[in-house]
C-alpha cells in the first residue's frame, strides 16, 4: 500500500516544520518505488509547485526539501508509492497524479479505472489507477467519483482553480489527523505524524469522512462510502 501525509498552516506562518521532511521519509515504509509532494506557496506567482521522483523517498526527502522549504508554504501533500499499475519510470503515473483542474495523492486501490475512463468518455494519460479518481473528481467532484470508481482509498486532492482549499477523504483506508491552532496535519498511520506536531490527540479518519481544510477553518461533511451524498456540517474539530 502507499502512503500519504501532509501539512496545513492554520496561523499565517508558512514555515515548513522539519519534522514533516523526516515523516516523509519514514513513509518510505509504505511505498518505496516512487515519492512525490505538491505545494501551494500563496506569495510565488506559480503559487502550485510539484515534485516527483521514481526513487524512495528517503532517498530524496533532503534534497527536495531544500526546494520545498526555501519558500514560503501554506500546504503541503506527499507521497510514497507502492506501485501496483503503471511503471514509475513514467512520472505520469507517479503521485501526484493530475487530471484536467485536479490534483491528488492516493493510498488504495481502483479496481475499475479502465471502465471509468470509458463511462466519463474522457482520455486516459497514463497507466496508474489513481487516475480514474483525478479525472472522476475533475468531471463532478466526490459525488461522481463515489457513484463511478470501485475500490480503497485514502486520498488528498485539491483543485488548481481554488488552490487554498486541501480536500481529504477516506472511504475505510487507513487515515489519521491531528489539528492545533497552528496547523492541520494528516497521514496513512500515527507514526508518520511527530509527535510534536500533534495537537491535542491523534485522530483515526472514519470511513465515509470528507475533510475540507482552508486558512480560516476546517470542515467536515459525513457523506458515507457510496454514491448517496448525506451532508452533515459539523463544527471545526
Amino acid at each position: 500500500m502507499c502512503g500519504i501525509a501532509g501539512y496545513y498552516s492554520l496561523d499565517g506562518a508558512y514555515e515548513l516544520p522539519l519534522e514533516m521532511m523526516v515523516g516523509w521519509s519514514l513513509l518510505a515504509s509504505r511505498g518505496k518505488d516512487a515519492c512525490g509532494a505538491l505545494w501551494y506557496s500563496p506569495e510565488q506567482a506559480d503559487s502550485l509547485q510539484m515534485y516527483k521522483s521514481d526513487q524512495p523517498s528517503y532517498d530524496c526527502s533532503v534534497q527536495a526539501w531544500a526546494e520545498i522549504a526555501s519558500k514560503s508554504v501554506q500546504w503541503l501533500v506527499l507521497h510514497a508509492r507502492a506501485a501496483t499499475k503503471g511503471e514509475p519510470k513514467n512520472m505520469l503515473n507517479n503521485h501526484p497524479v493530475q487530471y484536467g483542474n485536479v490534483l491528488v495523492t492516493h493510498n488504495g486501490v481502483i479496481s475499475n479505472d479502465v471502465e471509468v475512463f470509458e463511462k466519463l468518455k474522457l482520455k486516459r494519460l497514463g497507466e496508474v489507477d489513481t487516475e480514474a479518481i483525478a479525472a472522476c473528481l475533475h468531471a463532478g467532484g466526490l459525488k461522481t467519483l463515489l457513484s463511478t470508481a470501485r475500490g480503497s482509498m485514502a486520498i488528498a486532492w485539491v483543485d488548481i482553480r481554488t488552490p487554498g482549499t486541501l480536500h481529504l477523504y477516506t472511504n475505510g483506508n487507513s487515515l489519521y489527523m491531528s489539528l492545533s491552532a497552528s496547523h492541520f496535519v494528516y497521514a496513512s498511520g500515527l507514526e508518520y505524524l511527530p509527535i510534536k506536531l500533534w495537537g491535542k490527540e491523534g485522530i483515526k479518519v472514519k470511513a465515509g469522512t470528507h475533510i475540507i481544510v482552508k486558512a480560516d477553518g476546517i470542515k467536515v461533511e459525513e457523506i458515507g462510502t457510496g454514491d448517496t451524498l448525506k451532508t452533515n456540517w459539523s463544527a471545526p474539530f
